[in-house]
């Protein structure tokens, strides 16, 4: 499998899993064949150029041993060789490996996604109401407290980029302050340069302090909401045990 592999858009969950089988097959075969190529190599009795016995367990580092260098029972060969079968064995095991991981997150994220939704189907088919409510109240206040921390994180990057611009423009209004004010043609023109460069550092922090405003807006109100969804799950299961109480007294 090649290493970028081709994810439909909006795939399913179905398509996914498929061509998940599909990369740990390919990695599956990859790795066996690697292990039968070490396998092959600690065998043949093969040195380095001053005699010394090679083996090693992973085919990266035979890699390095040939292209150091390496006799064999029929010759000897150079620095900078190299081995065909190896170099297409460790580009299927690269490929396989790099596909595997290009694809699991997605699985994951959507496996994630979907499975409360089939959990909900299946207490709805079982009539569990209660189960279904409490389910969904969890699932709505598992997402807001993803969506804020995405959000902090977001707004942390950010004030990252405005404390590195503020430093970078308390810099070049440092440099721009030491050209001489003369009618030096050289000095002009790096005034100019400087002059040019401080309002464009002006302007992206700007720009950026403007984006943090609208974030703290967006901010609180994904705080509120999260508070708003585990203050209605705590309410919940504040009825529910109310209920069942009342039930087992019923039983007494």
């Amino acid at each position: 499998m090649a290493t970028d592999v081709r994810i439909p858009d909006s795939a399913s969950v179905e398509q996914l899993q498929t061509l998940f089988d599909s990369a740990q097959l390919d990695l599956t075969s990859a790795q066996a064949e690697a292990k039968r190529l070490v396998d092959h190599y600690n065998k043949s009795g093969m040195t380095d150029l001053n005699g010394n016995a090679l083996s090693f367990d992973n085919l990266n580092d035979w890699k390095k041993a040939f292209a150091a260098g390496f006799k064999t029972s029929t010759g000897q060969y150079g620095p900078g060789s190299t081995v065909q079968n190896l170099e297409t064995a460790l580009s299927k095991l690269t490929g396989a490996e790099a596909a595997l991981k290009q694809i699991a997150p997605q699985l994951n994220a959507l496996r994630e996604m979907f499975a409360p939704m089939q959990a909900l189907s299946k207490l709805l088919a079982a009539g569990d109401i209660e189960g279904a409510v409490m389910l969904l109240q969890t699932t709505r206040a598992r997402l807001m407290d993803s969506q804020l921390g995405t959000q902090i994180t977001a707004m942390q990057n950010r004030n990252q980029q405005i404390t590195k611009l503020n430093n970078d423009l308390t810099t070049q209004q440092t440099a721009l302050a030491k050209v001489p004010t003369d009618s030096n043609q050289t000095n002009i023109n790096e005034r100019e340069r400087l002059t040019k460069l401080v309002g464009n550092l002006k302007t992206s922090i700007d720009t950026l302090n403007s984006d943090s405003q609208i974030d703290m807006i967006r901010t609180q109100s994904l705080v509120n909401k999260r508070n708003e969804a585990f203050d209605t799950l705590t309410n919940l299961l504040g009825k529910f045990q109310k209920t069942i109480d009342g039930i087992v007294g019923n039983y007494r």
